[in-house]
């Protein structure tokens, strides 16, 4: 943890700084602000250094997060908020294995609908409610799709697992219920005679999805391939022999003066700067 330890360089535009703070976070702590007590990475969110806009409102923001399909898509947190949103209110969170219930890229392509999130934790982004809701849709949908039964007990609503033949139901206070016995078939408190209401329980019903993008925006906001980025770094720099620093060399003779900690070395024999250096290749090309 001591300083001047990590040697980089900055790839946002007109950067003039040459120094960097980090900051951690013991796993083990509990922050009461946001109610969570584990720090959990989040690797689709990254800094816009490449200034790639949103795929939804084609902004450039400095936070971004970018999905895993092969066109690495980018959006802003606040669309991403709003595209969590959407689909919770049109309950169009896809069930996927070992993940759970997750999205996908919202992109166009075909490939895009199989790159799901594969970390849940990136949908705190759209906040704490929303964060809370996609855990009680993805409680819902589990009981629903497993023959279960939610209770119809006032301010209850516990979901119940039960065999789909049995029609008088429980809701044991033991397990968090209200203690009601009620009709499977009815929600109405259980009775041996028969239903005089059909009010059979149903999912409820999905609204219109009504979250989408321009295809034209898609095509711009794609995020270029770290690899490319750092053969680029490779192939028109040089690291200082002292410090490490990847530095450029545009025009100029070959004395190079590291700016960060000042060493000054020749760009041909990457060595400290001395006479043989400035007799045989003070402007000799590289």
């Amino acid at each position: 943890m001591k300083s001047d330890q990590i040697n980089g360089l900055c790839n946002a535009k007109d950067c003039s700084g040459d120094v960097a703070e980090f900051f951690f976070k013991c796993s083990n702590s509990s922050n009461k602000e946001d109610g969570f007590h584990a720090s959990i990475p989040l690797p689709l969110v990254r800094t816009n250094i490449q200034d790639v806009p949103c795929l939804a409102c084609t902004t450039v923001e400095d936070i971004i997060l970018v999905f895993s399909c092969p066109n690495s898509h980018v959006i802003c947190l606040e669309c991403f908020s709003s595209y969590c949103r959407s689909k919770l209110d049109s309950r169009q969170y896809v069930l996927v294995d070992p993940i759970g219930y997750t999205l996908c890229c919202p992109g166009m392509e075909e490939t895009c609908s199989s790159s799901y999130i594969e970390e849940v934790h990136h949908f705190m982004i759209a906040g704490k409610t929303q964060y809370e809701r996609y855990k009680n849709f993805a409680t819902e949908e589990f009981v629903l799709q497993n023959g279960g039964i939610f209770c119809p007990g006032e301010g209850c609503g516990n979901g119940i697992l039960t065999e789909t033949d049995t029609r008088k139901v429980v809701c044991h206070k033991s397990r968090g219920g209200c203690g009601m016995v009620f009709c499977r078939q009815c929600h109405y408190a259980y009775h041996d005679d028969e239903c005089q209401n059909n009010n059979t329980q149903t999912e409820p019903a999905a609204s219109l999805n009504l979250y989408t993008i321009n295809r034209s925006n898609v095509l711009q906001a794609q995020w270029r391939d770290d690899r490319l980025s750092r053969d680029t770094i490779q192939r028109l720099t040089k690291q200082c022999p002292s410090c490490k620093t990847a530095i450029e060399k545009s025009g100029g003779c070959n004395h190079m003066n590291c700016p960060r900690c000042h060493f000054q070395w020749c760009w041909l024999c990457q060595v400290e700067w001395g006479r043989n250096c400035e007799a045989d290749h003070w402007f000799r090309a590289s």
